[in-house]
Protein backbone atom coordinates (compact mmCIF):
# COMPACT_ATOMS: atom_id res chain seq x y z
CA UNK A 1 0.00 0.00 0.00
CA UNK A 2 2.82 2.22 0.83
CA UNK A 3 4.33 1.40 -2.81
CA UNK A 4 0.89 2.60 -4.25
CA UNK A 5 2.01 6.57 -5.50
CA UNK A 6 5.76 5.14 -6.38
CA UNK A 7 4.88 4.51 -10.23
CA UNK A 8 2.82 7.68 -10.46
CA UNK A 9 5.90 10.04 -9.09
CA UNK A 10 7.78 8.35 -11.18
CA UNK A 11 6.06 8.97 -14.46
CA UNK A 12 4.97 12.93 -13.07
CA UNK A 13 8.52 13.20 -12.76
CA UNK A 14 9.50 11.77 -16.45
CA UNK A 15 7.00 13.68 -18.48
CA UNK A 16 8.77 17.22 -16.33
CA UNK A 17 11.96 15.99 -17.47
CA UNK A 18 10.92 15.61 -21.32
CA UNK A 19 8.91 18.76 -20.79
CA UNK A 20 11.81 20.41 -20.25
CA UNK A 21 14.14 18.93 -22.44
CA UNK A 22 11.74 20.17 -25.60
CA UNK A 23 11.96 23.77 -23.79
CA UNK A 24 15.66 22.98 -23.55
CA UNK A 25 17.42 25.03 -27.20
CA UNK A 26 19.29 21.76 -28.97
CA UNK A 27 22.49 23.41 -30.50
CA UNK A 28 23.13 23.27 -34.29
CA UNK A 29 25.69 20.67 -35.79
CA UNK A 30 29.29 22.32 -36.93
CA UNK A 31 29.71 21.97 -40.55
CA UNK A 32 32.88 21.16 -41.98
CA UNK A 33 32.77 24.13 -43.74
CA UNK A 34 32.33 26.34 -40.56
CA UNK A 35 35.67 24.43 -38.71
CA UNK A 36 36.94 25.23 -42.13
CA UNK A 37 35.91 28.71 -41.63
CA UNK A 38 37.13 29.11 -37.70
CA UNK A 39 40.07 27.87 -38.32
CA UNK A 40 41.03 30.49 -41.15
CA UNK A 41 39.95 33.14 -38.58
CA UNK A 42 42.46 31.62 -35.64
CA UNK A 43 45.14 31.34 -37.99
CA UNK A 44 44.71 35.11 -38.42
CA UNK A 45 43.86 36.15 -34.86
CA UNK A 46 45.51 33.72 -32.27
CA UNK A 47 48.21 32.92 -31.04
CA UNK A 48 49.73 29.16 -30.82
CA UNK A 49 48.18 27.28 -27.65
CA UNK A 50 45.81 29.75 -26.23
CA UNK A 51 42.90 28.30 -24.44
CA UNK A 52 39.74 27.64 -26.59
CA UNK A 53 36.48 26.33 -24.90
CA UNK A 54 33.59 24.85 -27.35
CA UNK A 55 30.28 24.43 -26.74
CA UNK A 56 28.56 22.28 -26.48
CA UNK A 57 30.35 19.82 -25.53
CA UNK A 58 29.78 16.97 -27.37
CA UNK A 59 31.71 18.85 -30.44
CA UNK A 60 34.31 16.11 -30.55
CA UNK A 61 35.73 17.45 -34.25
CA UNK A 62 37.44 20.06 -31.89
CA UNK A 63 39.76 17.86 -31.15
CA UNK A 64 40.67 17.56 -34.38
CA UNK A 65 40.85 21.16 -35.35
CA UNK A 66 42.81 22.91 -32.53
CA UNK A 67 45.37 20.60 -31.73
CA UNK A 68 47.88 23.47 -31.09
CA UNK A 69 45.73 24.74 -28.25
CA UNK A 70 44.44 24.17 -25.07
CA UNK A 71 40.89 22.84 -25.16
CA UNK A 72 38.02 22.98 -22.71
CA UNK A 73 34.98 21.43 -23.82
CA UNK A 74 32.59 23.22 -21.81
CA UNK A 75 33.19 25.15 -19.06
CA UNK A 76 36.85 24.88 -17.48
CA UNK A 77 36.69 22.65 -13.77
CA UNK A 78 40.04 24.16 -12.98
CA UNK A 79 40.38 28.25 -12.66
CA UNK A 80 44.08 27.67 -13.36
CA UNK A 81 42.50 27.96 -17.01
CA UNK A 82 41.48 31.69 -15.99
CA UNK A 83 44.47 32.88 -15.62
CA UNK A 84 45.67 32.99 -19.19
CA UNK A 85 45.34 35.97 -20.62
CA UNK A 86 43.02 35.18 -23.51
CA UNK A 87 40.45 32.83 -24.12
CA UNK A 88 39.13 31.80 -27.03
CA UNK A 89 35.30 30.49 -26.90
CA UNK A 90 33.71 28.40 -29.78
CA UNK A 91 29.83 28.53 -29.44
CA UNK A 92 27.15 26.66 -31.46
CA UNK A 93 23.66 28.23 -31.78
CA UNK A 94 21.69 27.10 -28.72
CA UNK A 95 24.47 26.19 -26.69
CA UNK A 96 23.38 27.31 -23.52
CA UNK A 97 24.88 30.00 -20.96
CA UNK A 98 28.00 31.18 -21.96
CA UNK A 99 29.07 34.30 -20.01
CA UNK A 100 30.79 33.33 -17.19
CA UNK A 101 34.32 34.48 -18.27
CA UNK A 102 32.76 38.06 -17.66
CA UNK A 103 33.88 37.83 -14.21
CA UNK A 104 37.02 37.64 -15.22
CA UNK A 105 37.62 38.50 -18.63
CA UNK A 106 36.63 41.17 -21.72
CA UNK A 107 34.87 40.64 -24.66
CA UNK A 108 37.65 42.23 -27.42
CA UNK A 109 36.24 39.93 -30.37
CA UNK A 110 32.87 38.54 -31.18
CA UNK A 111 31.88 37.10 -34.96
CA UNK A 112 29.47 34.88 -36.35
CA UNK A 113 31.47 32.24 -38.60
CA UNK A 114 28.93 29.80 -39.92
CA UNK A 115 26.61 28.03 -37.83
CA UNK A 116 29.08 29.44 -34.90
CA UNK A 117 30.00 32.53 -32.48
CA UNK A 118 33.67 33.18 -32.22
CA UNK A 119 34.72 35.40 -29.53
CA UNK A 120 38.20 36.32 -27.73
CA UNK A 121 38.11 37.39 -24.41
CA UNK A 122 40.80 39.55 -22.35
CA UNK A 123 42.28 40.55 -19.07
CA UNK A 124 42.99 43.68 -18.11
CA UNK A 125 46.52 43.58 -18.14
CA UNK A 126 46.92 41.81 -21.26
CA UNK A 127 47.38 45.43 -23.00
CA UNK A 128 50.66 45.39 -21.08
CA UNK A 129 51.35 41.63 -22.76
CA UNK A 130 54.73 42.23 -25.52
CA UNK A 131 55.91 38.90 -25.66
CA UNK A 132 54.97 35.33 -24.16
CA UNK A 133 57.22 32.63 -24.04
CA UNK A 134 55.14 30.04 -23.89
CA UNK A 135 53.24 30.24 -26.98
CA UNK A 136 56.91 31.06 -29.14
CA UNK A 137 58.48 27.60 -27.74
CA UNK A 138 58.55 26.89 -31.62
CA UNK A 139 60.88 29.99 -32.34
CA UNK A 140 63.50 28.39 -29.64
CA UNK A 141 66.69 26.97 -30.27
CA UNK A 142 67.76 24.11 -27.37
CA UNK A 143 70.44 22.75 -26.37
CA UNK A 144 72.78 20.81 -23.82
CA UNK A 145 76.03 22.26 -22.38
CA UNK A 146 78.59 20.93 -20.18
CA UNK A 147 81.93 22.44 -17.88
CA UNK A 148 84.24 21.33 -20.60
CA UNK A 149 82.40 22.90 -23.48
CA UNK A 150 80.78 20.14 -24.77
CA UNK A 151 77.66 21.14 -26.59
CA UNK A 152 74.56 18.93 -27.78
CA UNK A 153 72.18 20.09 -30.40
CA UNK A 154 67.99 19.54 -29.17
CA UNK A 155 67.00 20.04 -32.48
CA UNK A 156 63.99 17.56 -33.16
CA UNK A 157 60.96 19.27 -32.67
CA UNK A 158 57.75 17.22 -32.66
CA UNK A 159 54.44 17.06 -30.32
CA UNK A 160 55.48 20.87 -29.68
CA UNK A 161 58.40 19.69 -27.82
CA UNK A 162 62.10 19.95 -28.86
CA UNK A 163 63.15 16.64 -27.68
CA UNK A 164 67.38 16.01 -26.43
CA UNK A 165 69.78 13.19 -27.87
CA UNK A 166 70.42 12.14 -24.46
CA UNK A 167 67.23 11.07 -22.72
CA UNK A 168 63.80 10.70 -24.03
CA UNK A 169 62.66 12.93 -20.55
CA UNK A 170 65.02 15.63 -21.37
CA UNK A 171 63.20 18.07 -23.24
CA UNK A 172 61.55 21.62 -23.69
CA UNK A 173 57.94 22.21 -24.78
CA UNK A 174 54.55 23.02 -23.96
CA UNK A 175 53.09 20.39 -21.42
CA UNK A 176 50.31 19.74 -19.27
CA UNK A 177 51.78 19.72 -15.68
CA UNK A 178 49.99 18.95 -12.25
CA UNK A 179 50.65 22.01 -9.82
CA UNK A 180 49.23 22.98 -6.44
CA UNK A 181 46.29 19.83 -7.48
CA UNK A 182 45.14 21.38 -10.68
CA UNK A 183 46.58 20.38 -14.49
CA UNK A 184 47.88 23.38 -15.78
CA UNK A 185 50.11 24.28 -19.28
CA UNK A 186 53.50 25.74 -18.88
CA UNK A 187 57.25 25.27 -20.68
CA UNK A 188 58.39 21.54 -19.57
CA UNK A 189 62.04 21.60 -19.28
CA UNK A 190 63.59 18.95 -17.42
CA UNK A 191 67.16 19.14 -16.12
CA UNK A 192 70.06 16.63 -17.18
CA UNK A 193 72.74 15.72 -14.69
CA UNK A 194 76.05 16.97 -15.14
CA UNK A 195 74.69 19.15 -17.95
CA UNK A 196 72.97 22.40 -18.37
CA UNK A 197 69.64 22.68 -20.85
CA UNK A 198 69.40 25.94 -22.45
CA UNK A 199 66.64 27.05 -24.05
CA UNK A 200 67.14 30.27 -26.50
CA UNK A 201 64.98 32.85 -27.72
CA UNK A 202 66.12 35.34 -30.21
CA UNK A 203 65.08 38.64 -31.73
CA UNK A 204 62.62 39.25 -28.09
CA UNK A 205 61.12 42.66 -28.17
CA UNK A 206 62.19 43.85 -24.70
CA UNK A 207 60.04 46.11 -22.39
CA UNK A 208 59.83 46.99 -18.50
CA UNK A 209 60.30 43.57 -16.86
CA UNK A 210 60.56 39.67 -17.88
CA UNK A 211 56.83 37.87 -15.11
CA UNK A 212 56.70 34.62 -14.70
CA UNK A 213 56.63 31.48 -12.26
CA UNK A 214 58.10 28.36 -11.67
CA UNK A 215 57.52 25.12 -10.20
CA UNK A 216 58.45 21.34 -9.77
CA UNK A 217 55.13 18.98 -10.27
CA UNK A 218 53.28 17.60 -7.88
CA UNK A 219 54.05 13.87 -8.25
CA UNK A 220 57.76 15.21 -8.03
CA UNK A 221 57.53 16.57 -4.36
CA UNK A 222 55.10 13.82 -2.99
CA UNK A 223 57.35 11.01 -3.76
CA UNK A 224 60.25 12.44 -3.95
CA UNK A 225 60.27 15.35 -0.86
CA UNK A 226 64.50 15.33 -0.18
CA UNK A 227 65.26 15.48 -4.16
CA UNK A 228 67.77 17.81 -5.48
CA UNK A 229 67.21 21.55 -6.03
CA UNK A 230 66.99 22.27 -9.66
CA UNK A 231 68.97 26.09 -10.43
CA UNK A 232 67.22 28.19 -13.22
CA UNK A 233 68.73 31.37 -14.31
CA UNK A 234 67.48 33.88 -16.63
CA UNK A 235 70.31 35.41 -19.17
CA UNK A 236 69.55 38.54 -21.58
CA UNK A 237 72.37 39.09 -23.99
CA UNK A 238 74.09 36.60 -22.05
CA UNK A 239 73.65 38.10 -19.04
CA UNK A 240 72.37 36.83 -15.87
CA UNK A 241 69.39 38.77 -14.61
CA UNK A 242 67.87 36.26 -13.00
CA UNK A 243 68.82 33.37 -10.49
CA UNK A 244 66.07 30.91 -9.15
CA UNK A 245 66.78 27.12 -7.05
CA UNK A 246 63.19 25.42 -6.96
CA UNK A 247 62.09 24.05 -3.58
CA UNK A 248 60.62 20.98 -2.53
CA UNK A 249 57.09 22.78 -1.93
CA UNK A 250 53.87 22.65 -3.79
CA UNK A 251 52.78 25.53 -5.76
CA UNK A 252 54.37 28.04 -8.45
CA UNK A 253 56.65 30.18 -7.37
CA UNK A 254 56.41 33.83 -8.82
CA UNK A 255 59.30 36.28 -10.20
CA UNK A 256 59.61 39.47 -11.75
CA UNK A 257 63.05 41.06 -13.06
CA UNK A 258 63.45 44.34 -14.42
CA UNK A 259 64.32 44.92 -17.52
CA UNK A 260 64.05 48.36 -18.33
CA UNK A 261 67.69 48.53 -19.26
CA UNK A 262 67.01 47.19 -22.47
CA UNK A 263 63.16 48.37 -22.98
CA UNK A 264 62.98 49.31 -26.86
CA UNK A 265 65.57 47.60 -28.29
CA UNK A 266 65.32 43.45 -29.32
CA UNK A 267 67.30 40.67 -27.37
CA UNK A 268 68.18 37.16 -26.84
CA UNK A 269 66.74 35.79 -23.71
CA UNK A 270 67.92 32.84 -22.21
CA UNK A 271 66.63 30.06 -19.55
CA UNK A 272 68.74 27.30 -18.15
CA UNK A 273 68.11 24.50 -15.76
CA UNK A 274 70.53 22.24 -14.12
CA UNK A 275 70.84 19.75 -11.03
CA UNK A 276 73.28 17.74 -9.90
CA UNK A 277 71.14 15.02 -9.55
CA UNK A 278 68.36 14.78 -11.66
CA UNK A 279 65.74 11.86 -10.53
CA UNK A 280 62.29 13.34 -11.20
CA UNK A 281 62.97 17.06 -11.80
CA UNK A 282 59.79 17.52 -13.11
CA UNK A 283 60.51 21.54 -13.39
CA UNK A 284 58.28 23.87 -15.57
CA UNK A 285 58.00 27.62 -15.90
CA UNK A 286 56.03 30.19 -17.25
CA UNK A 287 57.78 33.48 -18.74
CA UNK A 288 56.73 36.80 -20.75
CA UNK A 289 57.60 40.30 -21.56
CA UNK A 290 55.61 42.93 -19.88
CA UNK A 291 55.23 46.64 -20.41
CA UNK A 292 54.16 49.18 -17.51
CA UNK A 293 51.63 50.70 -19.49
CA UNK A 294 53.79 53.85 -20.44
CA UNK A 295 55.24 54.64 -17.59
CA UNK A 296 58.95 54.45 -18.05
CA UNK A 297 60.35 56.14 -20.99
CA UNK A 298 62.26 54.16 -23.64
CA UNK A 299 66.17 54.43 -24.28
CA UNK A 300 66.87 56.07 -27.45
CA UNK A 301 70.30 55.54 -28.92
CA UNK A 302 71.06 59.29 -27.87
CA UNK A 303 70.21 58.67 -23.87
CA UNK A 304 67.22 60.86 -24.17
CA UNK A 305 64.23 59.23 -23.22
CA UNK A 306 60.96 58.75 -25.51
CA UNK A 307 57.51 58.02 -23.84
CA UNK A 308 55.64 55.58 -25.82
CA UNK A 309 51.94 56.23 -26.86
CA UNK A 310 49.29 53.95 -26.13
CA UNK A 311 49.59 52.66 -29.49
CA UNK A 312 53.40 51.40 -29.05
CA UNK A 313 52.84 49.97 -25.56
CA UNK A 314 52.12 46.68 -25.05
CA UNK A 315 51.19 44.50 -28.36
CA UNK A 316 48.89 41.99 -27.67
CA UNK A 317 51.00 40.24 -30.32
CA UNK A 318 53.18 37.71 -28.86
CA UNK A 319 56.17 39.13 -31.60
CA UNK A 320 55.88 39.95 -35.62
CA UNK A 321 57.22 37.17 -36.00
CA UNK A 322 54.84 34.51 -34.49
CA UNK A 323 51.68 35.70 -36.55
Amino acid sequence: MKYKYILPVIVAAAVIFAFVRVLQPVPEPITDETWDAVEKVMAEEAWESEPVIVHPVWEHSAFQRFKTHILSMGKPTSRSLYNYPRIWMVIARGAGDTDYLEETHKLTFDREVGEVRLQRWEKPEVKNLVFDFFSNIRQAKVRLFDSKGKTRACDSFRNLHWTCPIRDWNRVGQSTVQVDGEWQSAVWQHPLAKWTTETRFENVPMDSFIKGEFALADPTIKKLPNGNKVEFRILINDKVVGKFASENKIGWKNFSIDTSEFKGSRATVLFQTSTARDAMRHFCWRARVMSDGGKTATKTPDGTGKKQSDGEVGSVQPSEEAR
